[in-house]
């Protein structure tokens, strides 16, 4: 993985030196689930085990959430009502009925937004989309 940059502030790292943020204090992994819902982690640990599987990667427990990087922040879990709500970026739009959400970022990447429930919706179509958004984060 690239060089990283830590704010002395809240101790996050970034792709760049000085990069712009909120400076919003990490947690551990599993102290982020405590006071969440129990279904929560189990969701959270399938995308994380497969992220990992692919290669190095960062996970900054925030408050806002889960992020996770490589050269920049590529997934993120974020609490939507009871729900994670995941986004991840890709190098064109996603079609597909669980995508509830879509925002163009530029010409060649789109955030896509998935909201999960249970671990079983993080099935082989949503670790293949993972996959790919790994991959645009490596490049």
């Amino acid at each position: 993985m690239a060089s990283r940059w830590t704010c002395p502030a809240c101790d996050r790292q970034f792709g760049r030196r000085n990069q712009s943020h909120q400076c919003d204090p990490v947690v551990s992994y599993d102290q982020w689930f405590v006071d969440r819902p129990a279904h929560w982690q189990p969701i959270a640990d399938r995308v994380i085990d497969h992220l990992e599987s692919l290669g190095d990667i960062v996970v900054d427990a925030a408050a806002v959430g889960l992020l996770v990087k490589r050269r920049f922040t590529f997934v993120e879990m974020r609490p939507v009502r009871s729900d994670l709500r995941l986004s991840m970026i890709h190098p064109h739009p996603i079609d597909d009925p669980r995508i509830v959400r879509r925002v163009q970022l530029s010409a060649n990447r789109t955030a896509h937004f998935v909201d999960l429930n249970h671990e079983g919706a993080v099935d082989q179509q949503l670790l293949d989309w993972l996959t790919e958004s790994f991959l645009v984060a490596a490049s």
